[in-house]
């Protein structure tokens, strides 16, 4: 009906309508639908509104993500990993339900990494590798998931682990950090 209007030139035609949702936590997953709501005509010739079509069919999952950051704009220790410790209660809000990709949905970020290609190599305290990430800030996004899997497909024990991440580019210098896993 509106469409109608609209080809009509008359008021309450196509409208179209915008949501800014500023209170994000980046990182975390937010599920977002949009409904239609439309009138029809009773049998008494009144209006009557009703939604037209199902929620669960039309939503997006959002993830926001931090921005990368070029090499000149990064000092020792930028990057880090939340959430830290990674503690069953701390994790539940970072899991999702568990899919294909991602088994067991529990994951951790590592954030603020540069706008270049390069790779996070997580260690344990006797300096054995656990796992190698690939990253490509270049698009824009600086951060990376890990699901606490090693890289023998074992989930990782609680302990303290190191990270070392590395950039093809020559202008940034290697960033370590560290953090904690509470199983």
């Amino acid at each position: 009906m509106a469409l109608a209007r609209h080809d009509l030139g008359q008021r309450g035609g196509r409208q179209y309508y915008r949501f800014v949702d500023t209170r994000i936590h980046r990182g975390r997953p937010y599920f977002y639908a949009v409904t239609a709501l439309d009138h029809g005509i009773n049998e008494d010739g009144s209006f009557k509104e009703g939604k037209k079509g199902d929620p669960a069919s039309n939503f997006a999952l959002v993830e926001p993500r931090d921005a990368s950051r070029h090499d000149w704009e990064f000092h020792s220790g930028d990057v880090y990993v939340v959430p830290n410790p990674a503690t069953q209660q701390s994790l539940v809000g970072w899991s999702l339900s568990p899919n294909e990709s991602d088994p067991t949905g529990i994951k951790v970020e590592f954030r603020s990494l540069p706008a270049d290609r390069g790779t996070i190599r997580i260690y344990t305290l006797s300096g054995d590798l656990v796992q190698a990430l690939e990253f490509d800030g270049r698009g824009g996004i600086g951060s990376v998931k890990w699901d606490l899997v090693s890289r023998n497909g074992q989930d990782v024990t609680s302990g303290v682990y190191l990270f070392s991440v590395e950039s093809e580019s020559s202008r940034f210098k290697r960033s370590i950090g560290k953090f904690v896993i509470i199983r």
